[in-house]
């Protein structure tokens, strides 16, 4: 058997495949919270099991982790987060996260913009907020909401 400060020793040494893990103690950690979470999220939506969720938000916000990271893994935390407030009825928060996801994503993301508007627009419409015409414009194929856009 290896000692533990052998082990530790062994894993130093070895060069680390993906920079973005730090050795701490006998764990490895994360420089950056977000890219584990952020997978985890897309993974418990998929499944339908957003009861999990909540046990990755409350760390998360706990440390106040959600400010910290780069601009991408920000926005796709919000969005998530969002989308969690929005399936909860919390219908302020969830414009809250939204609409900073949707103005902090990157403008040539257009796929991504669609995909937060596709929630955006539900919980505006719910708080009594009409979408701009530039909103309505930029995204009018998206089928869903070309038949509302019309009747407004």
């Amino acid at each position: 058997m290896i000692s533990s400060r052998r082990w530790r020793q062994e894993v130093q040494e070895t060069p680390q495949p993906n920079s973005s893990y730090v050795f701490v103690g006998m764990h490895l950690s994360l420089k950056f919270p977000f890219m584990k979470v952020n997978e985890l999220f897309g993974m418990y939506f998929r499944l339908n099991n957003l009861r999990l969720c909540k046990n990755l938000i409350r760390p998360i916000e706990s440390r106040k982790l959600h400010e910290k990271g780069s601009m991408a893994e920000m926005v796709t935390y919000r969005y998530y987060v969002g989308r969690l407030n929005s399936f909860e009825d919390q219908h302020r928060s969830a414009d809250i996260n939204l609409d900073y996801a949707f103005k902090h994503c990157h403008k040539d993301a257009l796929n991504n913009k669609k995909r937060i508007l596709k929630y955006l627009i539900p919980v505006k419409l719910y708080r009594g907020i009409l979408p701009t015409t530039l909103c309505e414009l930029l995204f009018r194929q998206m089928n869903n909401f070309v038949k509302l856009f019309t009747l407004m």
